[in-house]
């Protein structure tokens, strides 16, 4: 999250990237836990990853999208198609544990998992670096900190 040492749109947009690792430190070995501890994780889970979503949505984005047409039909378009999926899959799960049908569950993570996994790996190696490299400090600072106090205003902490 970003502190007075963030001076540069890399260090701002690394805060992204710790809080994947966070959000995936909820479900990891979800499965083996019990129905109602696994479904208060999940609903943790939910919440911060669509907290984190917003924040790429509403800020990252847009400001790069302004740097130019091409990162508008190319990145930032594959990007929003994940986040939909993602979301479907998300909002697949969450009713299913919600239900108690782990089985369900079950099948919605197996594609959900690895869906937010190669799309993380995607922001973190191609995007974020493309933000880094073409926005101004401002919005990157800006993203980071809209990350950070969000987070900070629903009182949770980064595992």
């Amino acid at each position: 999250m970003p502190d007075a040492t963030m001076k540069d749109p890399q260090d701002a947009l690394a805060s992204f990237a710790r809080d994947h690792r966070g959000i995936d430190s909820l479900v990891l070995g979800g499965r083996f836990k019990p129905a109602a501890e696994r479904l208060a994780d999940f609903k943790e889970f939910d919440r911060r990853l669509e907290r984190h979503i917003r924040c790429e949505e509403d800020i990252l984005f847009p400001a790069l999208a302004r740097r130019g047409e091409q990162w508008q039909n190319g990145p930032i378009r594959v990007m929003l198609e994940e986040h939909k999926d993602i979301r479907a899959h998300k909002a697949a799960a969450l009713a299913a544990l919600e239900r108690g049908d782990l089985e369900m569950a079950a099948r919605h993570e197996k594609i959900l998992f690895p869906l937010l996994s190669h799309h993380n790996a995607k922001e973190e190696q191609v995007l974020y670096p493309a933000c880094a490299a073409l926005l101004e400090t401002q919005d990157a600072l800006l993203a980071a900190e809209k990350l950070a106090n969000s987070e900070n205003m629903e009182g949770t902490h980064e595992n």
